[in-house]
């Protein structure tokens, strides 16, 4: 989370600009913002010092025994479940709308953070910095005025929004609940009434700019911010706290958990998969993946939970006889898509400008880039890989096994990266398996609830 407070964006000034204009925080501060998120310190970043293997080898696992590809693959954590109830029309659940509306992180192995930057936003500021082009010099300077004052509101709203996700940040743990329901509950509904008011200031502003818009003539633009704007592709947030909360773009998922979750039980579901990795293979290189590079990921691989609090578990780390092997009983992939709000081809088509000054489709020569790592408007999230049941077998050596045995009896939980394992009752009473001639622990999570392992996106444009 961010800790730091913003800048006040309407006193920016953009440095190759020479004027008085006021920049945009949500475009110009994009890149930072992912900066900060996955800044370093205390565990974070002990856990990054070590975190590299563990989870380079899970990855490598998962896209080995899933049929996805590292071009399109990110693995997520925190442990995210897959729980979401089916909303009635023209309502939609808090937690699917902040997991699909999310823009992922630029890396393979991504925290899913759920007060994160928003596609649909990032959407609406692509088409903003589109040119509406006219030889109408008086329509060109009110479009430009227009654009000031929608600036204005748009970094009033992304303020109040950074000062909520700080509050949102400092208050929750793994995105539970997440973002969009904490504004719905007690705690967040002073920060969601402080939103819907700017929203509203907001959508005045860009609504007056739309229209001068549409009498310009840029090709496809001002049908695109029509499209945008029908209400009919949005939806309520379906919580009580929200009933006064401004509509929000729909996304689309193609199952219901529920039904998914009960087709699974009743062995009428997808098939499972098993995946496996041992602490003396190689490590995976990140540079195979769509992101590039490796991934700093600011979770411990190996956590148990011992009286409701999770401990890290230095044994496995240094093991060089660890063995491990995870099985689900089913797994899948869930397409995920925006509703009609978003128009994929005027994104294409109009990928390469016109821009207005400052900015181009990739940066450079002074230019804020639009897409890409140091963009703001980067990557679209196509489907989820959910899995059900997953089981545990680890294999150690002897000294480790010995070690870890008694806290293993106690234990009410194990994570193994982004999976968790639940024992409900305690390990024996979840039937779970310490067994000393195959110095193996082994056990299946008692939750029959889905979990979503990762995200498959795409690059923008």
């Amino acid at each position: 989370m961010l800790k730091n407070q913003p800048q006040d964006a309407n006193s920016a000034q953009p440095g190759d600009n020479g004027n008085d204009e006021i920049v945009s925080a949500f475009r110009d501060q994009a890149y930072e913002r992912r900066v900060q998120q996955r800044a370093l310190t205390g565990d974070a970043a002990a856990a990054a010092d070590y975190n590299q293997k563990p989870w380079s080898l899970l990855y490598s696992a998962l896209v080995n025994s899933l049929g996805v590809t590292p071009e399109t693959f990110q693995l997520v954590y925190p442990f995210t479940k897959w729980n979401w109830e089916t909303a009635q029309s023209g309502f939609i659940g808090s937690a699917q709308y902040d997991f699909c509306s999310t823009m992922p992180q630029w890396s393979a192995v991504g925290n899913y953070i759920s007060s994160g930057d928003r596609f649909n936003d990032a959407y609406q500021q692509f088409l903003n910095v589109i040119v509406a082009a006219t030889d109408d010099a008086k329509l060109r300077q009110k479009i430009r005025d227009a654009d000031q004052q929608m600036t204005s509101a748009s970094n009033n709203y992304d303020s109040i929004y950074r000062q909520a996700e700080i509050r949102y940040g400092d208050q929750v743990k793994d995105n539970d609940p997440s973002f969009s329901d904490w504004l719905g509950s007690l705690a967040g509904k002073g920060w969601a009434t402080k939103l819907a008011t700017a929203d509203t200031k907001l959508t005045q502003a860009q609504t007056t700019y739309n229209a001068l818009v549409a009498e310009a003539n840029t090709p496809g633009l001002a049908e695109a911010q029509k499209q945008y704007a029908n209400q009919d592709f949005y939806a309520h947030l379906e919580s009580p706290g929200l009933q006064n909360y401004p509509m929000v773009p729909y996304w689309a998922v193609a199952q219901n958990a529920a039904d998914w979750v009960d087709a699974v039980m009743a062995n009428e579901g997808p098939a499972g998969a098993t995946m496996g990795f041992t602490s003396r293979d190689s490590s995976y290189d990140y540079k195979k993946t769509w992101a590039g590079g490796s991934a700093a990921v600011l979770q411990w691989f190996w956590e148990v939970q011992v009286n409701g609090k999770w401990e890290r578990v230095t044994q496995f780390e240094s093991d060089n006889e660890l063995e491990v092997s995870l099985e689900f009983q089913a797994i899948d992939q869930i397409q995920i898509q925006p509703a009609d709000w978003y128009n994929g081809p005027v994104v294409r088509s109009l990928s390469d400008g016109p821009y207005t000054r400052g900015y181009s489709e990739f940066g450079g020569d002074g230019n804020k880039a639009v897409f890409g790592e140091k963009g703001f408007f980067t990557l679209l999230k196509t489907g989820m890989i959910v899995g059900f049941k997953p089981a545990f077998t680890i294999r150690t050596s002897k000294s480790t096994f010995d070690s870890f045995r008694q806290k293993f009896s106690s234990a009410t939980g194990l994570r193994i990266g982004p999976f968790v394992f639940e024992a409900a009752g305690g390990s024996e009473h979840a039937g779970w398996n310490a067994s000393a001639s195959g110095q193996t622990f082994s056990g299946t999570t008692s939750s029959n609830q889905a979990l979503i392992i990762g995200v498959t996106i795409s690059k923008l444009p």
